[in-house]
């Protein structure tokens, strides 16, 4: 019968086996956290930077009593009649989303013969060139092409287009048919009419319309900004922000209520830093 030889194992080969593998659990471990650290930072930079910037937002607008806005989910007669609604935006009269809000601002004594484009030009610089509006304006500086267009306001070699904040004046309102980057276009300016919808007493109104989206497409809509006097109350003058959405090729809502709700947020945040603009502008007129 065959004797076995017992076989003997090198104790230096199992230190060098059990080295390799807490080597390799080593490595594995370093990767785990690198990748965990990598993933951190690249949640925090931006979530430090979101807040940095709500931050910035809310010492802005934190000036304006939200108390003296109005806001509701409709539009003036004279905007929903406008020719920007029916004949640019909305001309087969679809299905519709609309909300204004206004506020009534009493001109300091410095600024009492201030006119209507004046306040105007510091509600658009406001509004375009504004913190709250800075996200979406730094993304589509950076897409850099036209995402708004409508037959016949204007063709693409009359466009002024404007990609950056000191484009956007505070001196002058942007020129008509000017595109705001590549997704406001300026489709009507009206200054000092008669206001047919005052409740009471001669009112004059003047406004800036931009439209934004494609009648080619399944999104377009506009803002009204207006400006309204009431000759009984000569110091006082109400700011206003109207809206209206649409689907203009296929009689439907364009989006759904959760998306609307969103809207009106950011609408009204956008109309809270553009009234403090404004009414840092006319403190210092």
């Amino acid at each position: 019968m065959a004797q076995l030889n017992a076989v003997s194992i090198d104790p230096r080969c199992l230190f060098i086996q059990h080295s390799k593998k807490n080597s390799l659990v080593k490595m594995i471990s370093t990767h785990v956290m690198s990748a965990r650290m990598i993933i951190g930072v690249v949640v925090a930079v931006p979530a430090i930077f979101a807040l940095k910037h709500a931050c910035k937002v809310y010492d802005q607008i934190r000036v304006v009593d939200r108390r003296r806005i109005h806001s509701s989910n409709g539009i003036s007669d004279a905007y929903c009649q406008s020719s920007t609604i029916k004949d640019i935006v909305n001309p087969r009269n679809h299905v519709s989303t609309s909300d204004s809000r206004y506020v009534d601002l009493t001109l300091p004594k410095n600024a009492s013969k201030v006119t209507d484009e004046r306040i105007l030009v510091a509600f658009t610089h406001g509004f375009f060139g504004g913190k709250v509006f800075a996200p979406e304006r730094i993304v589509l500086a950076a897409i850099g092409r036209d995402f708004t267009g409508f037959e016949g306001v204007g063709t693409n070699s009359e466009l002024q287009r404007v990609w950056t904040v000191s484009g956007v004046s505070s001196l002058k309102l942007p020129t008509l048919n000017s595109l705001l980057f590549g997704a406001f276009q300026v489709c009507n300016i009206e200054l000092q009419y008669e206001d047919k919808d005052a409740e009471e007493g001669l009112s004059t109104r003047s406004s800036i319309d931009f439209a934004y989206g494609s009648d080619q497409g399944q999104f377009a809509g506009a803002h009204r900004f207006s400006v309204i006097r009431n000759s009984n109350r000569s110091d006082v003058v109400r700011v206003v922000f109207e809206s209206l959405s649409c689907n203009p090729t296929v009689n439907k809502p364009f989006a759904p209520e959760f998306a609307l709700v969103f809207h009106r947020v950011y609408a009204m945040l956008l109309f809270q830093d553009s009234i403090a603009s404004l009414v840092q502008d006319l403190n210092g007129v």
